[in-house]
């Protein structure tokens, strides 16, 4: 009887052993970034690539470095010059680049890049009649773009395209498409920002 505890005693405790190697091995995908933080202090970036982990000590968490798709940000009544309401449809497309600075340089870092090129397009708008605010718009998105840059910096975001269009519902200028451009696109309220997953 006492041989078949000790024996169900060392089951467990390989079982036990087992399950903490498993869990301390990480898988990081090629198009992923991942920031190691041990009790909760950070300690280092972590490239692709299989990782060994501090069992119950040690976490990860991982971010997406592939290009995002934009989303459609909605902004209601612009007010141009003469005093015109507007309303148009911003989308960003950017990638991470520097996920340290992602990380830690704002809480959501996405909402940042909107919040920041919305006030660059009030500014913007203030200073142009409606109809040279319409007719200058494609121009308008290359400007804003140039004016975020920094603020991406920061956020260690890159910017890919800008697009300004006016919702579907207003006709809008011709326009060609361009690394800045505007045209017309179905619109929706802004999603909620996917927050980095915790491995």
């Amino acid at each position: 009887m006492a041989d078949i505890w000790v024996a169900c005693l060392v089951l467990l405790i390989f079982l036990l052993i087992v399950a903490l190697m498993a869990s301390s091995i990480k898988t990081i995908l090629p198009y992923e970034g991942a920031l190691y933080f041990r009790r909760g202090r950070y300690i280092r970036v972590l490239n692709p690539g299989i990782r060994l982990v501090v069992p119950l000590v040690g976490e990860i968490h991982v971010i997406d470095m592939r290009t995002k798709a934009p989303r459609n940000h909605v902004l209601d009544e612009i007010i141009t010059a003469d005093g015109g309401p507007l309303s148009l449809v911003l989308r960003i497309t950017y990638q991470i680049k520097d996920i340290e600075r992602a990380f830690f340089g704002s809480a959501n870092y996405e909402n940042r890049l909107y919040e920041v090129a919305g006030d660059a397009l009030l500014r913007s708008a203030m200073i142009l009649r409606t109809e040279e605010f319409q007719s200058q718009l494609e121009r308008t998105a290359v400007l804003i773009k140039r004016e975020i840059q920094s603020e991406a910096d920061r956020l260690g975001l890159k910017i890919a395209k800008l697009e300004l269009a006016f919702p579907s519902s207003t006709p809008s200028p011709p326009s060609q498409p361009s690394e800045s451009s505007s045209s017309g696109f179905n619109t929706s309220r802004p999603r909620k920002l996917t927050v980095p997953k915790k491995r």
